[in-house]
């Protein structure tokens, strides 16, 4: 029971810090659209930014899903060639998603720039040397760089070795362009706050630990006094009782005090 409490509160205190989830993003934006609120639909490369700074790697199909609002928003400001890319992204990035509430014009629009067959023709490149343990993830796949990407918008997002996002931007780039990244221009991932209290509730189950192992240890005494088989079965299967206990907590202290010094 002790074991439980005690794991149960740290996986909550694992949890990344809150932040917007990209659907709820996502989901606005296309309310703003569908009932032409343009000007409030402009933030969503900032709001989108930030989601995926903290969201972990971003889903192809979000992606795509976000892609067709923007190009949407552009074909009704009427810039038709910048929407082209867009949808084109869109469709590159998950052929099998597609927004109904958009309507047949739009549909056309996409369909169209998903029959262009036109080669990956720009690159995205970084200006510094990466260290050992952040990877580099585009539009949701890890990325070694310089890489070829299609003309239009991209996902790229920097992930730590533990998988945590600390950061992410939205790219555009243009036919034949090569594009260099700056990390320190990304939007950051908010600051985690250690959880503090993992240290007392680490060392308490380590107190515990040492407990039980001192509880199994007495059943060695208990066993040689045993005058029946009995008492020698009952006292062997508290010792083993004690001892899995022993092992648990001390594992669970081990866990927290890792967790709190890393994550």
């Amino acid at each position: 029971m002790i074991c439980t409490v005690l794991a149960g509160l740290m996986l909550e205190s694992s949890q990344p810090s809150l932040c917007t989830p990209v659907p709820n993003v996502i989901e606005q934006a296309e309310e703003d659209l569908l009932n032409l609120r343009l000007t409030t639909f402009l933030p969503i490369q900032d709001s989108l930014e930030q989601a995926w700074a903290c969201n972990g790697i971003g889903i192809p199909s979000e992606i795509a899903h976000a892609w067709l609002l923007n190009a949407a928003h552009l074909s009704l400001n009427g810039q038709n060639e910048d929407a082209f890319w867009v949808w084109r992204a869109a469709a590159q990035v998950s052929p099998e998603t597609w927004n109904p509430r958009l309507g047949t014009q739009f549909f056309e629009q996409y369909q169209h720039a998903h029959a262009e067959s036109l080669p990956d023709s720009s690159r995205l490149a970084v200006s510094e040397v990466l260290p050992r343990s952040i990877q580099i993830v585009i539009d949701g796949q890890v990325q070694a760089l310089p890489a070829e990407v299609s003309p239009g918008p991209h996902v790229v997002q920097a992930i730590h070795r533990n998988g945590r996002t600390v950061a992410a931007s939205i790219i555009r780039v243009s036919p034949n362009e090569t594009v260099e990244l700056h990390l320190g221009d990304f939007v950051q991932a908010p600051a985690r706050r250690p959880a503090i209290w993992r240290i007392p509730v680490s060392g308490a189950a380590a107190g515990l630990s040492i407990g039980a192992a001192f509880l199994a240890k007495s059943q060695d005494s208990v066993m040689r006094q045993a005058n029946t088989q009995a008492e020698l079965n009952q006292a062997f299967t508290r010792q083993k009782a004690m001892a899995i206990a022993s092992y648990g907590l001390g594992g669970l202290a081990l866990t927290g005090s890792i967790s709190w010094a890393f994550y």
